[in-house]
């Protein structure tokens, strides 16, 4: 690519970036818009406009994660509403992907984490055969990406809909037999849900388009994840840990 072609793309580039954050902003209230000024967050986003950044804090705003708010309390109830999010009993599997994505990035947003220790305790001993505190800093990093995506992907399973619930039964009696096969990530898990006959399917079917949607939907959403935290996660398979 040239380096004048490359300059048009980018003046274009910046040009649909400014026309987007002003139709974002000009569909907000004035009283949403005082609400938006008060993030910490909007300076840097109306100083670049910053289309992404500031649909980040709308989304705040709409989960009540505020600046005015009690940032503890702001974290507590991010948790809350991830840790609490169930499928509908007839709500398909990209909505239910989408609806639990969405509350893991206003979770994070608002300061939240899935770095549990027993989560970064297990993923090193499986991983180093050596204890979290005792591996290398890097070693850390690769562990934490891990460990994150595996119990997201876990809460994501668990609180699948009911029609799931034979998969959930074979899932836990074959870690009771020595065989793990929990997914490790949430593209596994989605693929997971996708593949399997469920014991009781909504009235509105998935359409064949909707698996292959959903996991284009996954593998975005992870790379932009990946982006914020640029680590690399081993690809080692899980074993039942005695």
């Amino acid at each position: 690519m040239s380096l004048k072609m490359y300059t048009t793309e980018l003046r274009q580039y910046n040009l649909n970036m400014h026309q987007i954050y002003a139709v974002i902003v000009g569909q907000c209230s004035d009283v949403k818009v005082q609400k938006m000024k008060a993030d910490i967050d909007f300076t840097v986003a109306e100083d670049n406009c910053d289309p992404i950044r500031i649909l980040q804090i709308i989304r705040k705003i709409c989960q009540s994660c505020q600046a005015e708010q009690f940032t503890i309390l702001s974290l507590v109830k991010a948790l809350k509403w991830l840790m609490s999010l169930k499928q509908g009993r007839k709500e398909t599997n990209v909505d239910y992907l989408e609806r639990f994505d969405n509350n893991m990035t206003v979770c994070f947003s608002c300061g939240g984490h899935l770095l549990f220790p027993g989560a970064l305790e297990y993923i090193a001993l499986a991983d180093y055969q050596l204890d979290y505190h005792t591996i290398t800093p890097q070693q850390q990093k690769l562990v934490q990406t891990q460990a994150q995506e595996f119990v997201a992907a876990t809460i994501y399973l668990e609180n699948a809909s009911d029609r799931y619930s034979s998969l959930k039964t074979d899932l836990s009696n074959g870690f009771l037999k020595s065989t793990n096969n929990y997914p490790m990530d949430l593209v596994a898990a989605q693929t997971l849900l996708l593949s399997t006959r469920e014991l009781k399917p909504p009235s509105s079917p998935l359409s064949i388009s909707q698996p292959r949607r959903s996991l284009c939907l996954l593998n975005k959403q992870r790379t932009r994840r990946r982006q914020q935290q640029p680590l690399e996660p081993a690809t080692s398979k899980r074993t039942c840990q005695k």
